[in-house]
């Protein structure tokens, strides 16, 4: 599983997931099923993000390599973000995927026939 959220149950606090693969179905389930939201940033923005963290609190898979460890930040003013899966299960990932899937063969009929042009 791509994504570990249980950390933050109980606790007040909307689990929120940074991880690789959060697009998978999967992952999209578990983070219905445990109320957490996945933030997707602008590329290039850990300047930003490194502005809001205000402190740790937590870290978990210390057995991990360091950018694969579970931190849990507390942050301020972080932003702006996109809510890339929200959490009751819709993904901006999914529906971009069905998408082009459904677009697809318009492209390419468009692209063949302006081969033949």
């Amino acid at each position: 599983m791509a994504v570990h959220v249980d950390y933050a149950s109980g606790h007040g606090f909307t689990p929120v997931a940074v991880c690789f693969n959060c697009w998978i179905d999967a992952s999209v389930a578990a983070m219905r099923e445990t109320g957490c939201v996945y933030l997707s940033f602008l590329g290039g923005g850990c300047t930003l993000l490194s502005d809001a963290i205000r402190r740790v609190t937590a870290v978990h898979w210390t057995e991990m390599v360091e950018h694969y460890r579970l931190v849990q930040v507390e942050v301020e003013a972080l932003g702006p973000l996109t809510v890339g899966i929200d959490a009751h299960g819709g993904s901006i990932y999914r529906d971009v995927r069905d998408n082009a899937r459904a677009r697809l063969p318009e492209i390419l009929d468009g692209l063949a026939e302006a081969r033949q042009n």
